[in-house]
């Protein structure tokens, strides 16, 4: 018989609904332990991450109970201390393949190399198939730039350098285009996330080759001797500049903490819990490459457990199970099947 085993972030602020695809603020996360374990994130290569240190005095990615924020995008008491020698931690999302994709964090540098480091990835299928690369570079003993890349493009720099032990918001565009090895990559630095979106970005590029057709995973990158120092934190992804911001979402009804999923060891089902409004919702289940590999639509009815038999479609792995009302509004949930 196989068991199920429920992955519930209640440490993991991630919610799918409108066009915002995650949101990561650590705010229940456990402190002075590593990143890998906790909610989704992993340092396994076997799965999202690229690794655990192997140096004899490296240290994992930690998480702290440090703030970090920026004026208009939120504010956070946990982020993740960046260390060089560090390893390398992966988070898994709904698979991205169209349209724009927007991702932004706040980063707070103490120090980097002087070599070009690449310190963040989006990636999609496995760790081969880089979408989007982001570096850091140390200018000065107070300054540093960023910079961006296709898998096998040239890097090219915030047209801003940025002052070290400041809080600095960085947001990322990725655009899907119809042509080939034509997706577009665009930064934005220290933007007010609550105008429009700007027309000139820091940084723009659309050379080199479009290693792959969609992205699923978040890659932070610091097992290198040029990894950066410092913190990151408040990572956000989503479909539009209005909803990337954390404030855009914190007074919706609908979020992920309305549900509650169960394992039933008896009959090979699942239960859901559903603590919003009754109505027909559409469950995705979604394979650890962001294949869209089952669906089905269920009425939950409020304040009831509904049993779901997911045995015969789904083989033994990881998934992410999106929720959604009748309004297309989105949560997310991890199964884990074993």
């Amino acid at each position: 018989m196989r068991k199920f085993t429920l992955l519930i972030s209640f440490c993991c602020a991630i919610y799918v609904q409108a066009q915002n695809i995650f949101r990561e603020d650590m705010g229940t996360y456990t402190t002075n332990v590593s990143l890998s374990g906790q909610g989704g994130w992993t340092n396994s290569e076997d799965t999202y991450g690229l690794g655990s240190c192997t140096t004899t005095s490296c240290t994992n990615s930690t998480v702290v109970q440090q703030t970090v924020g920026y004026l208009n995008w939120g504010t956070a008491n946990r982020s993740v201390v960046l260390t060089p020698n560090g390893d390398g931690c992966g988070m898994p999302f709904t698979s991205q393949s169209t349209g724009y994709v927007y991702l932004g964090f706040v980063l707070r540098l103490t120090d980097c190399s002087t070599t070009n480091y690449e310190f963040m990835r989006l990636c999609g299928g496995n760790l081969q198939t880089v979408a989007m690369k982001i570096y850091v570079k140390k200018l000065s003993s107070t300054q540093y730039n960023v910079g961006i890349s296709k898998n096998a493009g040239n890097i090219v720099w915030s047209s801003t350098n940025y002052s070290f032990n400041t809080n600095q918001l960085i947001v990322l565009k990725y655009g899907f285009m119809s042509g080939v090895s034509d997706d577009l990559l665009m930064m934005y630095a220290n933007p007010n996330i609550n105008n429009t979106e700007p027309s000139l970005p820091n940084a723009i590029t659309n050379i080199g080759d479009d290693a792959t057709s969609h992205f699923d995973h978040l890659i932070i990158n610091q097992l290198s001797p040029n990894a950066p120092s410092g913190r990151i934190g408040l990572i956000s992804m989503a479909r539009s500049w209005t909803t990337l911001k954390f404030s855009a979402l914190e007074n919706e009804s609908f979020t992920a903490n309305q549900f509650i999923i169960n394992q039933n060891p008896i009959d090979h089902t699942i239960t859901i819990q559903n603590g919003a409004e009754s109505d027909t919702y559409s469950l995705e289940f979604y394979n650890s490459i962001g294949q869209r590999v089952y669906t089905t639509s269920v009425e939950l009815s409020s304040g009831s457990v509904t049993p779901i038999d997911v045995n015969t479609p789904l083989a033994t792995g990881m998934y992410l199970v999106q929720i959604i009302n009748k309004e297309k509004k989105k949560v997310i949930k991890k199964l884990m099947v074993n």
